[in-house]
């Protein structure tokens, strides 16, 4: 396998980790709220500060989150939003949507309903 192409997949495999977990998904989502502090994310999710630290590193490596130090405290935010994209789309809309039933049935492309 060529160096591009190993880059390219050792940097999805840092994504698709990112989202291979159901807190970290909703971390991304309550950061798409507004940014806030490690303890409030922790307080939020109903997770320890060292789980919640851990699962914002593997956010921060893949670049979901963002951080920006004041002082003692780490503030966490969005980061590059393209990659948030597809968490977005599969929640069915903008900013707080995870967990929210859409309205309506789901269909996929290509299948028929039963009956």
């Amino acid at each position: 396998m060529d160096e591009k192409k190993h880059d390219l997949f050792d940097r999805l495999a840092v994504v698709g980790k990112a989202f291979g977990n159901a807190k970290r998904l909703e971390l991304v989502d309550l950061l798409s709220q507004g940014e806030r502090t490690v303890e409030a994310l922790a307080r939020e999710a109903g997770l320890g500060m060292s789980t919640a630290s851990a699962h914002l590193q593997v956010l921060k490596l893949s670049s979901l989150v963002r951080t920006r130090r004041d002082g003692p405290r780490v503030h966490y935010s969005p980061g590059r939003r393209r990659r948030a994209r597809p968490l977005r789309l599969a929640a069915g809309g903008g900013p707080g949507t995870l967990g929210r039933r859409r309205p309506g049935p789901v269909r996929l492309p290509g299948r028929r309903r039963a009956g």
